[in-house]
């Protein structure tokens, strides 16, 4: 019986073993490897986004702009047409 554990612990600590660390290891470095790409990804993601709203906000003040100037543009069309009413 016990040579059968023996044998068994035997090849446990000289093939399995080392095995399982070496696997563990590619894993590590996969995991690694996929944390860096992830982050890179995010890191790209917040920067388009910032471009995004810093773009969305000029246009936001563009139409703003463009507002404000068609209100004073029919606020000179009305006193424009009443003066020329007054005058008739």
């Amino acid at each position: 019986m016990i040579t059968n554990f023996e044998g068994f612990w035997d090849l446990f600590t000289k093939v399995v073993w080392p095995a399982l660390i070496a696997y563990a290891t590619y894993l590590h470095r996969r995991l690694d490897v996929q944390h860096e790409l992830v982050t890179s990804l995010q890191r790209q993601h917040y920067e388009l986004m910032a471009e995004a709203n810093k773009t969305f906000a000029t246009h936001d003040s563009v139409s703003q702009l463009e507002n404000k100037v068609v209100s004073m543009l029919n606020r000179i069309d009305d006193k424009v047409t009443r003066i020329l009413e007054d005058k008739t």
